[in-house]
């Protein structure tokens, strides 16, 4: 969807619901246990939990219209 919302916004493409799909997919941030993160690193991580409800709703809100 992040690679077609503008299509879908234009009409130029249309979600056909099927039974089974969407197929689900879980994002992970992985890094070695042993390896110290940079501070900028640490950051991001902190950030992506603090604010993962708010970056969803911020940027890809569109799933939901579709």
């Amino acid at each position: 969807l992040i690679g077609v919302q503008k299509e879908l916004r234009d009409g130029q493409l249309e979600i056909i619901p099927m039974r089974g799909l969407p197929i689900i997919t879980h994002w992970n941030l992985i890094w070695q246990k042993s390896k110290k993160l940079s501070p900028v690193a640490q950051a991001f991580v902190d950030h992506i939990h603090k604010n993962r409800e708010a970056i969803v709703s911020d940027h890809f809100d569109f799933y939901e219209k579709y």
